[in-house]
């Protein structure tokens, strides 16, 4: 994926170090590449998923990921996805919602798109 590449020089949280540092980790921490991949949802069955908020930033590292999985859901599981991004924040900037207003405000999208499905 390109914006593994191309934006690690932007996000700050997974910057170059980082993700030489962890990528290589992550197979061995699940005994292998094969069962890496089934761990993450990006690889695993779509159809008849429930629906599905994704929020990312547009210029983190896992853009092309996020982006490509939720046109994956849609094309392929037929799901409803809601997305929801932010220009220039750093991957996971969710968790900095009590400091950063993009945060805040990605939040608080999600948590009324799931009001709304659970009413």
């Amino acid at each position: 994926f390109k914006s593994i590449c191309n934006n690690t020089m932007i996000d700050f949280v997974v910057n170059p170090r980082v993700y030489e540092f962890v990528f290589p980790q992550m197979a061995a921490i699940c005994e292998g590449e094969e069962k890496r991949k089934q761990f993450s949802p990006f690889y695993g069955p779509v159809k008849g998923l429930c629906p599905v908020h994704i929020s990312y930033s547009l210029t983190e590292v896992c853009f092309d990921e996020d982006s490509k999985f939720a046109k994956r859901l849609r094309e392929e599981g037929g799901v409803e996805v809601a997305e929801c991004t932010e220009p220039y924040m750093m991957h996971a900037y969710q968790l900095f919602f009590g400091y950063i207003p993009e945060s805040k405000a990605t939040v608080d999208s999600a948590c009324e798109w799931l009001k709304k499905r659970l009413a």
